[in-house]
């Protein structure tokens, strides 16, 4: 057989298996558990395509072995904020037009001030500084500091609005959302975040030239482009299933820069109108499973798809994180694995080292170079640990584990709030299958669970001392920590490949089952 022939056959075996298409609402970097997905059911003999959006800045780093990757630009045009530049006078009667405006007019009231003071200035060195001349000078002074200081009053007032309009946290804002709600039902997520739209013109034309067999879309705003899509193939002609993996607790979501109330509300509302129309759903824990089940009265009951890691393939890294901070093997090392937001509370860890003596800290995350990090390594110094203090960069993901199992102790930081309380993070199962003891916050499922199998230890969260207490603990005697570890059957449960075989079994049920009808529950 020549080679274009071969060529043929691998192309004809390629077509012949079952297409799923993966969507993701990110980079895909960083992003494990999805490139776990498509890693495993590659494996597993599925064709996957995973479909994410392209980077603003930087390279393209993901490459799956057997997944082909697409990143998508995404042009925000739908979803323009432009309500954070329109003038209000309601809202705030001082506030400049736009922000562009108010910046402008800041920086010609300050030149003016720099104008009247080189006049002054000139008609000293020129002995002219006298009489009417002087009064004239002097009076122009006067009026430029005091047009400055309207100026800067009306610029912070331009931004405060601003930063209301981008929170909408404002009474405005509030009575929109009402108003919305009430007109428009579920529907109004089109008016309070539009942006939604710009994911469809993004990823819909990408999806339909792939012509899946399964779209399993990650999230919420992936599941309404997947609700679209394999409604679009049905009409088709095509037999295109929906497999919705819920994330997260949507309608407990914290509030940040980029989820504001009202956008929020979009995207819970968003997901309550497309999810009847998946053939099947999987989330990351079974209170998730069940809260689902119960708020979008589902056929069934969620499958559980932990967030666990992969350990079929592990590749030792060229160096773990003792060996990146440069620490001796009998150096007592704490490591956090992920990101860094204020629900991470990661600065609880380095406010507890002065209470540790001798004990080291290593923060794994994506962007070492990031300001947040900085922030961090300059609260060590301001503490006096900064030399106990070290970060590492994220590795792939069959190299994470070895990679964690450097340090003694698996932290996890994470503060109070309703999305915490109610799954294992990655994090955890990675520690766990470094054989790290772990110390965690008393976040609800985290905290039983530690308890309950004698892993690790406890602390209030967000209190450093708290902390540096549990880390005390574990370190005093890791050994019995560890026992749980050598359960063979719950590792065996902790991996990736036990749910792998479970993702493996919604698909392949997917596949012989009729799609739902639109509308039904």
């Amino acid at each position: 057989m020549g080679g274009e022939d071969k060529r043929a056959t691998r192309r004809r075996r390629r077509k012949r298996r079952p297409h799923v298409v993966m969507l993701v609402d990110n980079t895909i970097n960083g992003d494990s558990r999805v490139q776990k997905q498509a890693r495993s059911m590659s494996d597993l003999g599925w064709r996957v395509t995973l479909v994410g959006i392209a980077p603003k800045t930087g390279p393209i780093r993901v490459k799956i072995k057997g997944v082909q990757t697409i990143h998508l630009p995404l042009m925000l045009a739908a979803g323009t904020p432009a309500h954070l530049d329109r003038r209000s006078v309601v809202r705030s009667p001082l506030a400049y037009p736009s922000r562009r405006e108010a910046i402008m007019r800041q920086g010609l009231a300050e030149a003016a001030v720099v104008s009247a003071g080189e006049a002054i200035d000139l008609d000293k060195l020129t002995d002219q500084d006298r009489g009417a001349r002087r009064l004239a000078s002097r009076a122009r002074m006067a009026v430029a500091r005091t047009r400055r200081g309207v100026v800067r009053h009306r610029h912070d007032r331009t931004e405060r609005l601003r930063d209301r309009r981008a929170s909408a946290s404002g009474r405005v804002d509030r009575l929109v959302t009402r108003w919305w709600l009430a007109t428009r039902g579920d529907r109004a997520w089109e008016k309070l975040d539009p942006q939604l739209w710009d994911w469809e013109l993004a990823y819909g034309p990408t999806i339909d030239a792939l012509e899946p067999d399964i779209i399993h879309a990650n999230d919420q705003r992936m599941l309404a482009i997947g609700a679209r899509a394999a409604m679009r193939a049905r009409v088709a002609g095509r037999r295109t299933k929906l497999v919705w993996d819920a994330h997260e607790w949507v309608a407990g979501r914290e509030h940040g820069s980029s989820v504001n109330e009202r956008r929020r509300t979009a995207q819970v509302l968003l997901e309550r109108e497309y999810a009847a129309r998946a053939d099947a759903v999987v989330t990351v824990s079974d209170r998730l499973a069940q809260m689902l089940y119960d708020e979008f009265e589902l056929p069934e009951r969620p499958s559980v798809v932990c967030n666990a890691p992969l350990m079929r393939g592990l590749v030792a890294p060229r160096h773990d994180v003792r060996e990146v901070a440069g620490l001796p093997g009998d150096v007592p090392l704490l490591v956090y694995s992920g990101g860094i937001s204020p629900a991470r509370s990661v600065d609880t860890i380095v406010r507890a080292l002065p209470e540790l003596p001798g004990v080291h800290f290593v923060v794994v995350v994506l962007n070492p170079k990031h300001a947040k990090v900085q922030e961090l390594c300059d609260l060590a110094v301001e503490l006096g640990v900064g030399d106990r203090m070290h970060v590492a960069p994220y590795v792939p993901v069959n190299q994470i584990v070895p990679y964690l199992a450097g340090a003694d102790v698996g932290v996890h930081s994470l503060l109070h709030g309703p999305n915490n309380e109610i799954a294992l993070a990655t994090k955890f199962y990675e520690y766990a299958q470094a054989k790290l003891p772990i110390v965690v916050t008393d976040v609800k499922v985290m905290a039983e669970t530690t308890r309950r199998l004698g892993i690790g230890e406890v602390y209030s969260a967000g209190d450093p001392s708290d902390l540096a207490r549990a880390v005390r603990a574990v370190l005093a005697d890791t050994g019995r920590y560890r026992k749980a570890f050598d359960d063979d059957g719950l590792m065996r449960s902790w991996t990736w490949e036990a749910q792998a075989e479970v993702l493996d079994g919604v698909y392949r049920r997917v596949l012989d089952a009729k799609p739902p009808r639109i509308g039904e529950t």
